[in-house]
């Protein structure tokens, strides 16, 4: 298994990147998806709640990669799609660990946040839609560098720079 180290500084680009790509794929989706992509990202979220728990932390990661895999198809943009591949793993990764200690309170604000990203994917509302993916992910970035920093103040080791593996 091949494993890297993230930074704080790379953990905050890693979810300025995904701000910057999921909301403008939000908005491209409203403008192009079809009536079975919307359908399709509808079954993909009742999929991700039902494994929305700290146990099934890696399922629930991959669920949620399937949602926005329907949005990213649904935008019809692929060279954006290409871009956000290489955030892949790393963001599988962040989606897990977060899932993993985040409170079942959080986890279900995270799905009712998810069903109102749909809810205006599927008015065809875009600024909604573009506006609350971009909170959807800046609120994970804060809870993700919060767990970074957090960590970082309770590792015994005396490094000066925090990491996370991946």
């Amino acid at each position: 298994m091949f494993v890297t180290r993230l930074s704080e500084r790379e953990v905050r680009q890693i979810y300025e990147a995904r701000a910057i790509l999921e909301s403008a794929m939000a908005r491209l989706f409203v403008e192009r998806a079809s009536q079975e992509q919307m359908d399709e990202l509808a079954r993909r979220i009742s999929e991700a709640g039902e494994t929305d728990t700290s146990e099934l932390a890696r399922q629930h990661a991959e669920k949620l990669d399937a949602v926005w895999d329907i949005i990213m198809q649904g935008a019809g943009n692929d060279i954006t799609r290409q871009m956000t591949f290489l955030l892949h793993g790393r963001v599988t990764y962040l989606r897990t660990v977060t899932t993993r200690v985040a409170s079942a309170e959080r986890r279900r604000n995270t799905m009712a946040l998810l069903h109102g990203i749909f809810d205006a994917l599927r008015a065809r509302d875009a600024d909604l839609a573009e506006k609350l993916t971009r909170g959807y992910v800046e609120r994970s970035a804060a809870f993700a560098l919060s767990l970074l920093r957090d960590s970082g103040q309770n590792a015994k080791s005396s490094s000066r720079k925090q990491r996370i593996d991946t």
